[in-house]
């Protein structure tokens, strides 16, 4: 198993690991902002200002603001912050970004695409059951003079959130609970926490609430980490989690939506515990096929995390 002992022996002291963090999402908020910044500032200028702050903080079309130009602001900020988040890696721990993945030089691609075609295809069977079930709760809004610039926003930039995302909290901070503890489980539960607190300042939860939408962003960890664990890197996780966003963003949009987009649908009809229950449906398929595939071994999460045995030539150090 590469992914989790890479980090043994590469200055892996806790404090780097939160130091490190904190920068990029400093990074992430500050220069990854300017952006969304200038184009809220010439929203208000162009306005003239609003008279209330908006319902949901992500939505610039109330500043006037085109949906795809905001959405490109938006997930550029992340894209800034992977770049500055690979830099802060080579500077407090040099190592690679590869490593960061999966412990080894090359990236795994074919499971970031079976991820992603997986997943694509859940979120296609869910968008075709509501189309049956409950059509009326569904607005077409397709217009291809606004799809076509969307899709390819989505197609280049979603990649590089979720990327972002996945590496942070499956490869890298998953490196440095797990070694720190020497546990899996533990090193899950707590990344899989601090993933959830992450998003709880998206619009989702201020419209339904904590208690309502938090576990669907703690089951995403837990899925995801999962996954990553017991797969050995996080190419699968980054698979899915850009499907996830991919196909939300170009499906589905709703008004309460960290994601508002010129999507083919529209709907204000969203029930978060239905959505929680498809989430985690969705994830024990993706273990199930994935965990046959792969031939998982299951054993591996009670294990605990050792540094590996050198050797020296022939003779092996204990």
């Amino acid at each position: 198993m590469n992914h989790l002992v890479y980090a043994f022996d590469k200055k892996n002291e806790i404090w780097r690991y939160l130091v490190v963090f904190i920068l990029a999402m400093i990074i992430s908020g500050t220069i990854g902002a300017i952006p969304l910044a200038i184009l809220v500032v010439y929203g208000l200028l162009k306005t003239g200002g609003l008279s209330a702050p908006p319902a949901n903080i992500m939505d610039l079309s109330v500043y006037g603001i085109d949906k795809n130009l905001s959405l490109a602001a938006l997930l550029l900020s992340f894209a800034i912050a992977l770049v500055g988040f690979v830099m802060l890696l080579k500077a407090f721990h040099s190592r690679t970004l590869q490593g960061t993945i999966n412990g080894t030089s090359k990236i795994r691609w074919s499971r970031i695409i079976n991820g992603f075609i997986l997943w694509g295809v859940f979120m296609i069977i869910s968008l075709v059951f509501t189309l049956v079930t409950d059509p009326s709760s569904l607005v077409l809004q397709f217009k291809w003079s606004t799809f076509i610039p969307l899709f390819f926003i989505s197609l280049i930039l979603i990649p590089l959130q979720t990327s972002f995302e996945e590496i942070t909290f499956r490869g890298y901070l998953m490196q440095g609970f797990a070694t720190n503890t020497k546990s899996r489980i533990w090193a899950l539960v707590i990344t899989s926490l601090i993933f959830g607190l992450f998003h709880s300042f998206n619009p989702e939860v201020k419209e339904y609430g904590f208690w309502a939408t938090m576990p669907s962003y703690i089951g995403f960890g837990v899925i995801f980490g999962l996954i990553t664990l017991l797969d050995d890197g996080v190419e699968l996780a980054i698979g899915l989690h850009t499907a996830n966003n991919f196909f939300a963003s170009i499906l589905i949009s709703s008004p309460h939506s960290a994601l508002v987009t010129y999507a083919v649908f529209n709907t204000d009809k969203v029930n978060p515990y239905i959505d929680m229950l498809t989430l985690f449906i969705f994830g024990i398929l993706a273990i199930l096929i994935f965990s046959k595939k792969y031939k998982w071994d299951w054993s591996i999460l009670g294990k605990k995390v050792e540094q590996p045995i050198e050797e020296i030539g022939n003779i092996q150090e204990i």
